[in-house]
Parts: structure tokens; sequence; C-alpha cells
């Protein structure tokens, strides 16, 4: 199984109460790595579509 992740999607919905400081930027991020994680936790191959544009949020995003 399969799903995909679409950060404009996201955003309208998970994370509509996060703006774009860098606190919330953050916070948006940890969000669907989470997310993304318990798709892949349960087996399901997820595709995330974010922009990403900090390095620190990549690594991040990699090593949870």
């Amino acid at each position: 199984m399969c799903y995909g992740l679409d950060g404009d999607n996201v955003r309208a919905g998970l994370c509509s109460d996060l703006g774009f400081s860098p606190e919330d930027r953050d916070e948006n991020i940890r969000r669907v790595t989470e997310m993304a994680k318990l798709f892949a936790d349960s087996g399901t191959v997820c595709i995330c579509s974010f922009v990403s544009p900090f390095r620190k949020h990549r690594e991040f995003s990699r090593q949870v």
C-alpha cells in the first residue's frame, strides 16, 4: 500500500494552526515526520511532498 502526503493538504488540515515563523516551520516538519513514521510503521509506503528548504529539517526527518 502507498499513501501520498502533500504539504498544501497537510497545511490546510493538521497544521492549519501554524504559520511560517521559524518555530512554526519546525513544528510543521516535526508533525509531518511523525505522521510519515506512523505510515511506515504500519507497512505503508509514504511519499512526502513538502518544501523543505532548510537542511536541519531534512536531517531531522531522516533520523526519525
